[in-house]
Order: C-alpha cells, then sequence, then structure tokens
C-alpha cells in the first residue's frame, strides 16, 4: 500500500525554519547577555564590599532628578549600593525619557560630604539635539583641548570655574569619556547606554577622582 506524506514545500520549509530561529535568537541570546551581565555585576559588587540588588523595579530618591528629565517617579533597576572610597555609592540601570526620546541608560552617584552646585559636563557631539534644549549656556575655559572634547553649562559660571580648574581639566581629559552631573549632594556619571562592569567600575572611579580634586574653599561660601 503506497502511503502519501502531505509535507509543505521544502523552501517554504526552510523558511518557516529561519524565521523560528530568528526569533529564538533574538529572545535567547539577549536574556542569557543579560543574566551573564547580571551575574558580573553581583560578582564586582562582592568584591567592592557592595550590595547588590538584582532586577526591579525600586524607586530611588535622587536629589538631581532634572538630569534624567523623568516626567513622572523615577524608577531604577540592578541596584548597587554601598560605599566607594569612604563614600556614599549608588549604581543602577534605569529607563527615562528625554523628551519624546525613550532611553535606557546605567548611573553611577557618589555622595560629597561637601554641599554642590548644578554644574553638568558631557563629552562634545553627544547627542547634541537631545541635550541643548536642557542646558544653560556653554562654557568655555582657556584650554583649547578641554573646549574641544567637553560641552561644560552651569547655574553658578564662576563656581563652575572653580571647580574646573587646571588639574581637574588634566583628569577629566585623561579619563573614559561620561555624562557628568553635578546634584545638592552627588556627582552622577552616566551614558546614554547600559554599563558594562568596567564601565561601572570607571565611572565610580571619575566621580570619586572628581570629589577629591574639588577645592577646599568649596562649599564653604554655603556656611558663611
Amino acid at each position: 500500500m503506497l502511503i502519501l506524506l502531505h509535507t509543505a514545500p521544502l523552501p517554504a520549509l526552510i523558511v518557516t525554519i529561519s524565521v523560528l530561529g530568528a526569533a529564538f535568537a533574538c529572545g535567547f541570546w539577549p536574556r542569557r547577555a543579560e543574566r551573564k551581565r547580571l551575574n558580573s555585576i553581583e560578582k564586582w559588587a562582592l568584591e567592592n564590599g557592595l550590595h547588590f540588588t538584582k532586577d526591579g523595579p525600586q524607586h530611588l530618591v535622587i536629589p538631581c532628578p532634572s538630569v534624567f528629565f523623568t516626567d513622572g517617579d523615577m524608577y531604577v533597576y540592578n541596584l548597587t549600593q554601598g560605599e566607594w572610597h569612604g563614600r556614599e555609592f549608588m549604581g543602577f540601570d534605569y529607563s527615562c525619557r528625554v523628551g519624546k526620546v525613550g532611553c535606557s541608560l546605567s548611573a553611577v552617584v557618589i555622595g560629597s560630604d561637601r554641599p554642590l552646585k548644578h554644574l553638568f559636563i558631557r563629552p562634545e557631539g553627544i547627542a547634541d539635539r537631545v541635550w541643548k534644549p536642557y542646558e544653560s549656556e556653554e562654557l568655555n575655559f582657556e584650554s583649547a583641548q578641554f573646549n574641544n572634547a567637553f560641552y561644560v553649562s552651569a547655574n553658578d559660571r564662576k563656581w563652575a570655574y572653580d571647580v574646573i580648574h587646571p588639574r581637574m581639566m588634566e583628569f577629566l581629559l585623561s579619563q573614559p569619556r561620561f555624562m557628568i552631573a553635578f546634584g545638592p549632594k552627588h556627582v552622577i556619571v552616566f551614558h546614554e547606554r547600559i554599563f558594562t562592569v568596567p564601565e561601572f567600575q570607571q565611572a565610580a572611579e571619575l566621580a570619586s577622582g572628581i570629589l577629591d580634586r574639588l577645592p577646599e574653599y568649596i562649599g564653604e561660601e554655603s556656611k558663611v
């Protein structure tokens, strides 16, 4: 007896398998990469005496919300907390909106023992059309190399020039490029993407290095 099997044409079958395979890869590999990333962050946190809380969301209050231009409550994911070189430390992932543009980013926040003022530093050319509507007038410095490398804005121009002195400029030029914002009691280092573990380390060292190089008289004016 002859049995006829009804099968799909070979080209259609190949296309179906390819589509299913692509869909599987698009879902599986990003999740696998993210699990690997979170495991690496957890290991890094333990090595540095920090506490890591995977996933979220969690509500986090940072006294500089304008940095993230959020339209509502601020929720963060994958929060790392503790102390970094004796200062308060927070590192996290965050989904936000800048105007009408949605983005996912990571940030590191280091606490300051002295009051600070608004100051925003970002690499020149990084998303100019997105950030410029939210920035004050650009400040220029004596170093042409620094001016070409960074866009700086601040509410208090004199304070900004006091903070970004020649040794600070030299330090910033020597570091990996991030965006930097000063809140009332924090320095926030972030970028328009999710950090790798090395980038969390670099951002923490950058924020800590900035605070280490503040002039001693910074913050004293608020006590007068």
